[in-house]
């Protein structure tokens, strides 16, 4: 189960914002998975961080102070999504979607780009990951974008049960 971490000090300028950045950015090069939740009105881990405030949504603070909805401040239009991990001198991609009306547009290329730009950071040979057998749309996408089925991992998925294709493709 994981930990939570709370950096709170009734006190500003004590540097909370500086030290909870700084340990999810040193747990995360760990290969750990982080979430910072930034409760401040001012909002300064997320554009420490590197998120961009919009005026258009609320903050967590106007959500928890009753000023707007949840799904107000923390949902919006996401069009696709990549998670991925260094995995000694590989790229492990371990979940990827892009939502179905925003196919075929380029983001799933822009993003498998961005992380394959990443991989070079840490000289990876290569990138792997598991894809559905049932997938064909995306074992299309990964094959137009030079990836090859290795191995099959049986009953890897679960509902459905289904076999999980193993797939690489060759960085160096």
């Amino acid at each position: 189960m994981g930990k939570i971490l709370a950096i709170t000090n009734q006190k500003g300028g004590v540097g909370k914002t500086t030290t909870a950045i700084n340990v999810a950015a040193a747990l995360a090069a760990s290969d750990l998975r982080v979430l910072v939740i930034d409760s401040d009105p001012q909002g300064n881990a997320t554009t420490g961080m590197g998120a961009t405030k919009s005026p258009e949504r609320p903050s967590l603070y106007q959500v928890l102070l009753g000023g707007a909805e949840i799904a107000d401040g923390i949902a919006g239009e996401v069009a696709g999504f990549l998670v991925a991990r260094r995995l000694s001198s590989e790229l492990e991609i371990l979940n990827f979607a892009v939502e179905s009306e925003w196919r075929c547009c380029g983001i799933g290329a822009k993003l498998l780009g961005a992380a394959l730009q990443w991989a070079q950071t840490f000289l990876a040979t290569q990138a792997i990951l598991e894809v559905r057998a049932s997938n064909l749309s995306a074992l299309r996408f990964y094959a137009n974008h030079k990836f090859e089925v290795v191995g099959r991992r049986p009953r890897y998925y679960t509902a459905p049960v289904e076999d999980a294709l193993l797939l690489t493709a060759p960085l160096a």
